[in-house]
């Protein structure tokens, strides 16, 4: 929040804290449960097939295991389409073979997929931007929307940035952060990524102005990755 707030960048309302939610994530799991759509499984996640998901035979067991258990939700990817405003249609199949998803974890408390769902749901967010590498994910999310009865919003998948080995940059690879000392040409680089070309010599609060005038979501490269990119 920082780092949006050096940009010149805010958001509306107070900002929302998914422990407020915890009562409607329960409830989304109750509705899906009902719709015979889950089955309990008590693999841990090194046994996981992360292509496929659980691949034992959890799914196959009829009584409610003693043993602490995470609860998964089995995935229609061949009833999945959905038309990316940037990478064109998706088909479930094309984009995840993930065959279930695990939705409760064994501590009692929801999955990424099931809350952010459910979050999405109750903030009426129409508009989802997001990077190329979750588009497994939306995916996934659409048939959480189908089984709840929830209307999708629509979607648009921008490409990730790579480094110089064509990997994208990640916390988790140690690529460095965003310097707030820099907020302005932080800006101008975004833009020139998205498909922009922004004046060099403006001010932060004008530079934006100018790109709310001239955004255009037909400007944003449609391929996955910037493998072009190189970091600093």
């Amino acid at each position: 929040m920082t780092s949006l707030e050096c940009h010149g960048l805010y958001w509306d309302g107070e900002p929302v804290h998914q422990q407020e939610h915890l009562a409607l994530y329960e409830q989304a799991l109750n509705e899906l449960v009902l719709k015979d759509c889950t089955f309990p499984c008590t693999c841990r996640r090194k046994d996981i097939d992360r292509t496929v998901g659980c691949v034992r035979n959890c799914c196959s067991v009829t009584t409610e295991p003693q043993q602490p258990h995470s609860i998964r939700m089995r995935l229609s990817l061949h009833d999945i389409e959905v038309h990316d405003e940037i990478q064109g249609t998706m088909h479930g199949r094309e984009w995840s073979t993930i065959e279930n998803i695990a939705i409760w974890r064994r501590e009692g408390i929801p999955t990424y997929p099931l809350a952010v769902v459910v979050d999405d749901n109750i903030m009426g967010i129409t508009h989802i931007i997001r990077g190329s590498d979750l588009a497994a994910n939306t995916v996934q999310q659409l048939s959480l929307l189908a089984e709840l009865g929830w209307k999708r919003p629509r979607y648009a998948h921008i490409p990730v940035l790579n480094d110089r080995s064509g990997e994208k940059l990640s916390k988790r690879d140690e690529a460095t952060t965003i310097d707030k000392r820099h907020a302005r040409q932080n800006v101008i680089w975004s833009m020139q990524l998205l498909g922009m070309d922004p004046p060099q010599r403006m001010t932060l609060d004008d530079l934006l102005n100018w790109g709310i005038e001239h955004w255009s979501r037909y400007r944003i490269p449609s391929e996955p990755s910037l493998s072009s990119f190189v970091s600093a």
